[in-house]
């Protein structure tokens, strides 16, 4: 286990038992591949404990088994939410990182709860205005990670939040990764991509990606 911050005893017994129990399964669409569950621990509050699960079809053999090769997923995915924080973007406070195993492990994820949230992909379904306003304020979070040559695999707007007070945060860092040289050139052409695919494979609002590809390809020019 390891941990941004120093665990008591107590603590870390009460987040072992945490990791034992029973998470809600991988959910479909936007939502991500990974089994989660909400808890709250004494001294630190509501977290969100993230079980890692497998796609494909491993994922009726092994569901949530992850063959080794380096640092486990739990532990990458803390490192870089540490580093997107780090660099003022809005995202989820890693507490923790566990996992259990030798060259087949699993793995957890701890992380302060963001709570009364809605995702982009949730609102754009409602309120296209609302959604075009929050797209807008996202471009400056996405060009800061494109200039920083932070990679989010799975950037789509069911994993961009929005809270009450209509505060941004973009979660679900799992597998991103800091990409250097000519792949960081095409970075800005990788988002837009997995972006558009993902609007326009779950229905949703246009505007979504004509705010993103009209604010990052004018990005994109301006750098050439």
């Amino acid at each position: 286990m390891g941990a941004n911050l120093e665990l008591p005893q107590p603590v870390q017994q009460e987040l072992l038992a945490c990791l034992h129990d029973k998470a809600e399964g991988p959910r479909e669409g936007l939502a991500g591949r990974a089994a989660v569950r909400f808890a709250h621990l004494s001294g630190i509050g509501p977290v969100v404990i993230k079980k890692y699960c497998r796609g494909g079809a491993l994922r009726f053999l092994r569901s949530s088994v992850h063959f080794r090769a380096g640092q486990v997923r739990s532990e990458r995915e803390f490192e870089v939410l540490e580093k997107v924080r780090a660099l003022g973007i809005p995202a989820p406070e890693p507490v923790a990182f566990a996992w259990r195993g030798g060259r087949w492990y699993r793995a957890w994820l701890v992380t302060r709860h963001i709570e009364n949230t809605r995702t982009l992909a949730d609102i754009s379904r409602v309120d296209e205005a609302r959604a075009q306003t929050v797209a807008r304020q996202l471009v400056p979070l996405v060009e800061k990670l494109i200039a920083n040559g932070v990679f989010h695999i799975d950037f789509h707007p069911g994993n961009v939040v929005v809270d009450e007070e209509g505060r941004l945060s973009i979660v679900d860092f799992d597998k991103a990764r800091i990409v250097t040289g000519r792949e960081r050139s095409r970075l800005a052409e990788r988002y837009l991509r997995r972006w558009r695919r993902a609007v326009i494979k779950h229905n949703l609002s246009e505007v979504l990606t004509e705010v993103l590809c009209s604010a990052l390809r004018r990005r994109d020019i301006a750098s050439h």
